[in-house]
C-alpha cells in the first residue's frame, strides 16, 4: 500500500509519479482518497481516559471501567455502520480516532461526569496523580 501525506512539494511529486505509473489498462481497481491528515489518538490520551477519567467515575459510581467505556462510546460517538451476515450493525469505537476527536470525546465524558454525576475530573497536569 502506498500512502502519501502531502507535507512538501517533493512528497506531492512522488505521489504524482506513483499515480502516473499505474497502468489503468490492467484494471488495478485502486482507491485514491484525499482527506485531511490527522494524527491518531495518542497513548497519553488513552492513559488519561482510562487511568484517570474512567477510574474516578468508577470509584464514585461503582461501575466497571470497561462498562463505562462502552456506555460513553455509545453516548458520545457516531456509530460506524457495518454489514454482518446481511444485517446492518452499529459499532461504537475509539479505535483509529484522531487526537481531536479523542479530545472532544474525553471532554464530553468529563462534562457529563461533572454535570450529571457531580464528579470533578482534573485536567492532565492539574494534579500529581494525573498523567
Amino acid at each position: 500500500m502506498n500512502r502519501f501525506v502531502l507535507v512538501s512539494e517533493s512528497v506531492k511529486q512522488n505521489a504524482k509519479r506513483f499515480i502516473d505509473s499505474v497502468d489503468v489498462s490492467q484494471k488495478p481497481e485502486l482507491v485514491c482518497e484525499f482527506k485531511q491528515h490527522r494524527k491518531k489518538k495518542s497513548w497519553e490520551q488513552d492513559k488519561y481516559l482510562h487511568g484517570v477519567v474512567y477510574k474516578i467515575i468508577s470509584e464514585y459510581t461503582g461501575y466497571d471501567i470497561e462498562w463505562l467505556h462502552e456506555y460513553f462510546k455509545e453516548r458520545f460517538l457516531e456509530p460506524i455502520l457495518i454489514d454482518v451476515f446481511g444485517e446492518t450493525k452499529k459499532i461504537y469505537t475509539t479505535k483509529g480516532k484522531d487526537t481531536r476527536t479523542m479530545s472532544e470525546f474525553t471532554e464530553n465524558v468529563c462534562r457529563y461526569a461533572a454535570m450529571e454525576i457531580g464528579v470533578y475530573i482534573p485536567k492532565p497536569g492539574e494534579s500529581d496523580d494525573v498523567p
